[in-house]
């Protein structure tokens, strides 16, 4: 069958697309991921979900501070 869209393999443009972030200089790159935090952010401002985005954060976080301190625990 030969079908209408031809989708690009996800590995090869993962690929390309973490060559060409690789190839910015460091001032472009923090300012790519800025740019990708703040519109983060932004989506998560306007969701009508915040409290439960909000409330999985908060869970998460805490999480990851006890698997910290546990490490720091056992391996100072």
């Amino acid at each position: 069958m030969n079908l209408p869209y031809c989708f690009p393999d996800p590995q090869a443009e993962s690929r390309r697309r973490s060559q060409e972030f690789q190839q910015l200089s460091v001032p472009a790159r923090l300012a790519a991921m800025l740019d990708t935090i703040e519109a983060g952010m932004y989506l998560r401002s306007i969701s009508p979900q915040r409290d439960v985005i909000d409330r999985l954060f908060l869970e998460r976080e805490a999480a990851a501070q006890q698997i910290q301190r546990e490490l720091i625990r056992r391996y100072g």
